[in-house]
């Protein structure tokens, strides 16, 4: 997956929503093939999943995540077009 500097305040946006307390329990996020929908929806993943959030920063810090035998951060789900 590769970060496009245009994701950057789509991002921003987002974890400052969560940050305050306004994040919502489901996003739809679209866009155009190549444009980096997946790595948003990667980053943004491994954000709420953390458990140590710094800023914007996530550590994949995901300790409670090994009681779980084969879990792996590529079982995220993401609808395929088509």
């Amino acid at each position: 997956m590769k970060w496009y500097p245009w994701l950057r305040p789509a991002y921003e946006k987002l974890v400052e929503s969560y940050q305050a307390g306004r994040g919502h329990h489901a996003l739809l996020i679209q866009a155009l093939p190549g444009m980096g929908d997946e790595a948003l929806s990667y980053a943004l993943s491994r954000y709420l999943l953390c458990q140590q959030p710094e800023g914007h920063k996530s550590w994949w810090a995901l300790s409670w995540l090994s009681a779980y035998a084969g879990w792996h951060a590529s079982g995220l789900l993401h609808a395929d077009a088509g």
